[in-house]
């Protein structure tokens, strides 16, 4: 039987009479259009993303890519809804995610990176400081091992992955070709019975079929430089090829982008918006501003006006991270101001703070400060909050929100459903209220929602967790 050997658009590989492994080459090769078009959507460095395809997979050739897809060693984690498979890594059988094919592996790497917290610093980086690049993803906690960010540069300098990034910046030309695989010799191809037969395509995308026995044939250099020269006349088809490929990168991101309800400035501007709010961007306060359905992707939002992801939880006074909408609301695409553009704002039954400084274009912190109140006290209905200078006097407050109060320490229990609150005294720090009552100043940082360690005389602290829970539970 004869063995045939046929070169692939998506692969530069070998295929031989025994299974061998691909090599950091082939790889590179293979996903570098993939790297180059996420660094365009996303701005993770095409030379970060390649460095770590190459090490997480073992250069295409681990178990775990092999049953999964998965070229970038993403686990679960408790938001992934999609199909997973278990492998062993820190501790054994952990559930890592699974995708239908590299190229949403490529693309799931990207969205993880820019909607976590803890990698947002990143993009304030030089794309084309890979090494600020690989240090920082071993600060952010991407991986345990201490050599990590070591190996990354290495990978980076050795292959020169950085022409990637700067193919990606539009600072250098992407000539297509292909990078030779320099461990077999182009012009020393030698075939003999049983011995692994590899043979370098100068263009993947050729469609040329040889067998064995054609290329025992050609066993004299001249003869095989015939055989890669027939390779070269396939330069056309190699094109058509590469377009095919770009055109399935994009189709992936595409279908990807519709799933999460990815607008555009047509679609925003076409949408019929809440009765109080025009369509397409606006402005309140001064400042920009449009108004989204339930369930619109932030990143989307981010790309489309060009606007870090990070920028928008910010001038939207988000507290958690979240990828899509969960309820219609304004957005604002640059930050509110630290006034209102009126004296005040009457409080309408169930309005928040949240909503109100969102409708009113003006920061929740400053929104707070004027009143007097904390971000989980909400105004009574019909009350009036100050947006232009400061109030005299704190506002009254929802039923749900009157909470015991305590100016020292207390041995009271609580009635059921009710919970206790630290008023600050005077010249008291957050610092000073953790060691009075032997929590730590994160804790009191989360559970009053504060977006600093600033606290001013008067304002009311919830100062332990079971407080927090019922708090909470009645919200």
């Amino acid at each position: 039987m004869k063995k045939i050997l046929a070169f692939s658009f998506f692969f530069i590989f070998s295929i031989s009479l025994f299974s061998q492994k691909i090599t950091i080459e082939e790889y590179i090769n293979t996903y570098k259009d993939i790297a180059i078009k996420e660094m365009v959507r996303s701005g993770v460095p095409a030379s970060i993303t390649l460095a770590q395809g190459i090490l997480e997979t073992d250069y295409g050739n681990s178990p775990l890519v092999k049953k999964s897809n998965n070229h970038f060693g993403i686990k679960c984690k408790e938001t992934w809804k999609g199909p997973s498979v278990s492998h062993d890594d820190d501790a054994p059988q952990e559930c890592f995610r699974k995708y239908e094919d590299p190229i949403a592996s490529y693309i799931d790497h990207s969205d993880f990176l820019r909607t976590r917290k803890h990698y947002y610093f990143l993009f304030d980086l030089d794309p084309l400081d890979y090494k600020a690049w690989a240090y920082g993803l071993k600060k952010a906690g991407y991986a345990t091992n201490p050599k990590y960010p070591m190996i990354l540069i290495k990978y980076i300098e050795t292959y020169n992955l950085n022409d990637y990034s700067l193919i990606a910046m539009g600072k250098k030309p992407d000539t297509k070709s292909e990078l030779v695989n320099t461990s077999v010799p182009a012009n020393k191809v030698q075939v003999q019975e049983n011995d692994a037969v590899e043979v370098v395509a100068i263009n993947p995308g050729s469609a040329s079929v040889l067998t064995v026995d054609m290329l025992q044939k050609k066993n004299t250099k001249e003869e095989l430089d015939e055989v890669l020269k027939a390779a070269h006349a396939e330069k056309s088809k190699a094109a058509a090829a590469r377009i095919a490929l770009e055109n399935l990168i994009e189709e992936n991101q595409n279908k990807r982008s519709a799933k999460a309800l990815m607008p555009n400035e047509n679609t925003i501007a076409s949408k019929p918006a809440s009765g109080m709010y025009p369509s397409g961007e606006f402005k309140i306060n001064e400042t920009r501003v449009v108004y989204l359905e339930k369930g619109t992707s932030l990143l989307s939002i981010a790309t489309l006006y060009n606007i870090p992801l990070k920028y928008i939880y910010d001038f939207n006074d988000f507290l958690e991270e979240k990828d899509l909408l969960d309820k219609s609301q304004v957005i604002y695409l640059q930050r509110k101001r630290k006034v209102g553009s009126t004296d005040y704002h009457v409080v309408s039954q169930g309005e928040t703070l949240y909503d109100i400084a969102q409708k009113e274009g003006i920061r929740l912190e400053a929104l707070m400060q004027l009143n007097h109140l904390s971000a989980r006290q909400t105004p009574a209905a019909g009350e009036k909050l100050f947006l232009q200078q400061q109030a005299p006097a704190i506002p009254a407050l929802a039923q749900t929100d009157k909470p015991s109060i305590v100016t020292g320490d207390s041995n009271e229990q609580s009635e059921e459903g009710e919970y206790e609150v630290y008023v600050v005294q005077a010249k008291e720090t957050l610092y000073a209220i953790s060691k009075k009552y032997n929590v730590s100043v994160q804790q009191l940082v989360q559970w009053n929602n504060l977006t600093g360690n600033d606290i001013k005389e008067g304002m009311e602290l919830i100062i332990s967790q079971k407080d927090y829970e019922i708090y909470k539970n009645s919200q």
